[in-house]
């Protein structure tokens, strides 16, 4: 069995998992033929020798795998597509089923094939761990060891209910200064390469500064929009990573009793409409913040929705053009009413009541939002973070820099870090 792989339902014995089967929406056919999926062991790939079986995995989609392969119903196909798409952004139509290998899927996790170079099943910490607030507490974690009478304490802990003092970002007095609401349209070096200059836009008026070492840390599609000088060579690698459209929606709601009720933590919805899934996060309390303790307590709920454009023989960067296409065309009344919808779907047998219990949504729209990273369905298999046109695309340009997620062919914030410190050593060497 795979290294550091967990298999769905792993830890059930095979009544927990029929009773689970049984409950899903499927026909006869599709539950029995998931049964047998997700408690078999069988080789789906006999007389194949491992070299032979990686090979065929990597080039066959996961979705064809289980159609073709195993199969599977096209109702069974479709209920797994999506479980993946806010990860990489696609679904399993446009990802190999040596991806699902990695990840643990069924069908696949039991082939006798080991670990693999790019193992990254095992994650080493639980999602638990996090800022109440996401990434957002990294950032004012940042700016304080920056600007440390911006945001008051000195711990992890007490930074969470600290209130920014955006007053002091922009002082003359200050050795780092943050100015907020300024957008760069310009970057490029003076003459005889002396210093750089970067003409931003703040209130509609222009302005420019110049300094001495610059780093652009916008995402890589814009860079040669803004920096003329950027080699013909190196735009063609900065244009090769499409970033993947992503929404994360909001949902204050009163109570969760329904979801207690009905014994979720969380709904997946194959084919989802707009929410592609939705529900409460884990509980984390720090610095005095506190998770909600009662279900008779109001609480936020987590939805997610990757545009994208499965099913039709689209690379995964085709589907993130297609999908940012998507996401601009639809209005925020689209979303409200696809939310109210599906919640009330949903929850409705735990007695919820969208116009009673909903009581404000959020939502969160990024055309241009995760990183790109490479998979082995549609890119060059030996592309990974440390090999790749993300690699040329940040490089040098004289006094400017580049460093943000792309630039780490990673999504992540560490990735976000490493870039950063690799620009600012390259500037300062």
């Amino acid at each position: 069995m795979h290294k550091n792989v967990t298999r769905y339902f792993d830890e059930l014995q095979s009544s927990d998992i029929a009773k689970a089967v049984e409950s899903y929406p499927l026909s006869d056919e599709s539950q029995q033929s998931l049964l047998r999926l997700l408690t078999s062991d069988e080789n789906y790939l006999p007389g194949k020798n491992r070299q032979e079986t990686i090979q065929f995995l990597r080039s066959t989609s996961y979705s064809n795998y289980l159609k073709n392969v195993v199969g599977v119903s096209a109702e069974l196909v479709t209920l797994f597509r999506d479980t993946i798409i806010g990860l990489w952004g696609v679904g399993w139509d446009a990802l190999s089923a040596l991806e699902a290998y990695r990840l643990g899927y069924p069908g696949v996790a039991h082939l006798d094939i080991g670990e693999l170079e790019q193992d990254y099943s095992d994650h080493g910490e639980p999602y638990v761990f996090h800022f109440p607030d996401g990434n957002a507490g990294v950032a004012r974690s940042l700016v304080r060891q920056l600007i440390p009478e911006a945001v008051a304490g000195d711990t992890m802990e007490d930074q969470v209910r600290s209130r920014v003092n955006y007053e002091s970002l922009d002082r003359e007095s200050n050795d780092i200064k943050i100015r907020l609401n300024s957008t760069a349209v310009d970057v490029r070096h003076t003459e005889h390469d002396r210093s750089v200059d970067v003409t931003y836009v703040r209130s509609n008026q222009p302005y420019r500064v110049r300094g001495k070492h610059v780093v652009l840390a916008c995402y890589n599609n814009i860079i040669p929009h803004l920096c003329p000088e950027v080699p013909t060579k190196q735009r063609e690698a900065l244009a090769y990573a499409s970033k993947i459209p992503l929404v994360y929606i909001s949902i204050a709601v009163r109570n969760w009793k329904a979801f207690e009720n009905l014994g979720y933590q969380s709904v997946y919805i194959p084919q989802g409409i707009l929410m592609q899934s939705f529900g409460m996060d884990f509980p984390v309390s720090m610095g005095g913040y506190k998770f909600t303790q009662s279900a008779d307590t109001p609480t936020i709920i987590h939805g997610n929705y990757v545009p994208a454009v499965p099913d039709q023989g689209l690379s995964t960067r085709e589907q993130h053009t297609a999908g940012r296409r998507k996401l601009y065309e639809l209005s925020y009344d689209d979303f409200e009413r696809g939310i109210v919808r599906q919640m009330s779907g949903a929850l409705e047998g735990g007695g919820f009541d969208a116009e009673r219990d909903i009581a404000a949504i959020t939502v969160n729209r990024w055309p241009h939002g995760y990183a790109y990273e490479y998979n082995d369905f549609s890119d060059p298999a030996d592309w990974n973070r440390y090999k790749g046109p993300h690699l040329a695309g940040a490089a040098q340009i004289g006094r400017i820099s580049i460093a943000n997620s792309d630039a780490s062919g990673y999504a992540y914030v560490n990735g976000a870090i490493d870039a950063a410190d690799r620009a600012v050593s390259e500037q300062l060497a």
